[in-house]
């Protein structure tokens, strides 16, 4: 199962657990939002988030430090980013 289709499934047990109903206990309509759901994560083309510059590294003590964990968030999210 892709991750998308794990999500889905989560959703709908959790909705299931919440509102005591299984899959075919739920109306028509209910079953029908969920796959137009499904079909529609399947479908869009997720954008990548657009980064800041990076801060520079040629700085008093005190800016190097935060500058350095600011650069280190950029490059955890260029990972995510890569996914």
């Amino acid at each position: 199962m892709s991750k998308i289709e794990n999500a889905v499934w989560y959703i709908i047990a959790v909705w299931d657990e919440a509102t005591g109903k299984t899959w075919r206990e739920r109306p028509d309509h209910v079953q029908q939002q969920f796959l137009e759901a499904e079909k529609e994560l399947r479908t869009r083309q997720f954008q990548k988030v657009v980064l800041p510059d990076y801060k520079p590294m040629d700085v008093s003590d005190c800016e190097y430090y935060i500058n350095d964990g600011w650069n280190t968030c950029l490059d955890e999210i260029k990972k995510l980013n890569s996914i």
